[in-house]
C-alpha cells in the first residue's frame, strides 16, 4: 500500500537544521577577528596607560626631590637609574621604566635633561617617553 499522494509533509528535516546551524556558525566566526583585535587593543591600551602613569610619577618624584635641595648631576643620574622598575600589567604585559640623564654641565651649575621611557616587555617597543630639564649644581 502506498501513502496517500495528497498528504503534505510539514516541519523541518534534518538537512535543513544542519545547514542552518552551519550558516549560523559561519556568521559567528566572522566576528572572531573583531573580538581578538578588541582584546589586543585593550591589552595595549592598559600597558600604555600604566607606562604613562609610571613616567609621570617618576618625573614628579624627581621634581619633588630636587625642590627640597640642590643636587649635582651625579646624584640625578644615580636617582634616575635606581628608579628604573618593571611593573606587571593586567593582561600579561610587563612595563619596564628606564631613566637616563643627558646634557650635564661640566663643573658649573646648569640644566640637564632627564628622560624616562616606558617599554613593553612583550616586544620591547616604546610605549611612552617624557623628558624634563632639571637644574643641577654641577
Amino acid at each position: 500500500m502506498r501513502g496517500a499522494p495528497d498528504v503534505e509533509e510539514s516541519g523541518l528535516g534534518l538537512i535543513e537544521v544542519v545547514v542552518t546551524m552551519f550558516l549560523l556558525a559561519l556568521v559567528a566566526l566572522s566576528f572572531l577577528p573583531f573580538l581578538l583585535n578588541s582584546y589586543v587593543a585593550a591589552r595595549d591600551n592598559a600597558a600604555r596607560g600604566a607606562a604613562n602613569s609610571l613616567v609621570a610619577d617618576a618625573l614628579s618624584r624627581l621634581r619633588s626631590e630636587l625642590d627640597a635641595s640642590d643636587h649635582d648631576c651625579a646624584w640625578v643620574r644615580t636617582w634616575a637609574t635606581s628608579n628604573s622598575v618593571v611593573v606587571a600589567v593586567e593582561g600579561g604585559t610587563d612595563v619596564r621604566l628606564e631613566g637616563t640623564v643627558t646634557g650635564c654641565p661640566s663643573g658649573e651649575p646648569g640644566a640637564a635633561t632627564v628622560t624616562f621611557v616606558g617599554y613593553s616587555d612583550v616586544d620591547d617597543s616604546t610605549l611612552v617617553s617624557a623628558a624634563t630639564k632639571v637644574y643641577v649644581t654641577e
